[in-house]
């Protein structure tokens, strides 16, 4: 295979991490059903999909009837791995907040945030997760920043999916922008934010 797909899960306040096979998924419903199907009993199961250190996705999938959130650090990924266009679909298909259209701010700086208080909030998260994020990537001003395949090259979904885990929107948005950080990085780096570091890394490396 040449993805990585790591599924989290929660179950009585315990972490445990699985490989997952995404071989036969054909939409995000047979992907939500393949995650649960790790742990019936857990109340938070997270995917997380890395492929040729291009792109991570984030899949969230909390209970039996809810909808799966989805998060893709580079919308570009959709052009060329079917993975990543699954998702992107699913994407399409809920729709994003009037609010919130990620792929349409992949210039978002601390500093032009309405709430002043969260510049300090995500310094301080950021600060936790330096060793694996490294130097923030300089935007570069172009007039192509969409692929040649119609996706923007910014993250696209929600990128709030995992607020109350310790990785806020911002946070994620700025994760994936730093310069040179890998896609193993960010998942490391949020996996360490929710506290279930130990048992990703023990997948990653037992």
């Amino acid at each position: 295979m040449s993805y990585l797909a790591t599924v989290i899960t929660r179950t009585d306040g315990r972490w445990s991490a699985a490989e997952l096979d995404l071989d036969d998924v054909e939409d995000i419903d047979a992907i939500a059903e393949e995650v649960r199907g790790i742990d019936h009993e857990a109340d938070l199961r997270v995917l997380l999909l890395e492929e040729e250190d291009e792109y991570l996705a984030i899949v969230r999938v909390d209970g039996e009837d809810a909808e799966p959130r989805v998060f893709l650090s580079e919308g570009r990924a959709a052009d060329v791995y079917p993975l990543a266009a699954m998702l992107v679909e699913a994407i399409d298909d809920a729709g994003r907040d009037d609010d919130d259209p990620v792929a349409a701010v992949p210039d978002l700086d601390i500093e032009v945030l309405d709430d002043p208080g969260l510049g300090a909030e995500l310094g301080a998260e950021l600060d936790d997760v330096e060793d694996v994020a490294g130097p923030r990537a300089e935007p570069e001003a172009t007039d192509d920043e969409e692929s040649t395949g119609g996706h923007p090259t910014a993250p696209i979904g929600d990128a709030a999916l995992l607020a109350d885990l310790g990785t806020s929107r911002p946070a994620l948005l700025e994760l994936c922008r730093r310069e040179s950080t890998l896609p193993s990085d960010v998942a490391a780096a949020v996996c360490e934010n929710a506290g279930c570091f130990d048992a990703f890394d023990e997948l990653r490396t037992g």
